[in-house]
């Protein structure tokens, strides 16, 4: 699945980078971390809207077969 592997690539490298600023020798390479972490927050939580509109989708759609 696309979005599930959007999302844990998101997830992979969001804690990579928090980590990598946990460990960065001054706050301009810190700062820089963190925005890319932040970066990878959104793309993750688009991944996780678009998630749920799918879910959402086929719920319905399993809805309409059971009930036929």
């Amino acid at each position: 699945n696309p979005i599930l592997t959007m999302i844990s690539d998101a997830m992979t490298l969001e804690g990579d980078y928090l980590e990598a600023a946990s460990k960065a020798s001054n706050a301009t390479e810190k700062s820089d971390l963190e925005a890319k972490a932040e970066e990878q927050r959104k793309i993750k939580q688009k991944g996780q809207d678009m998630l749920q509109v799918c879910s959402k989708k086929y719920s319905a759609q399993m809805k309409v077969l059971r009930s036929a």
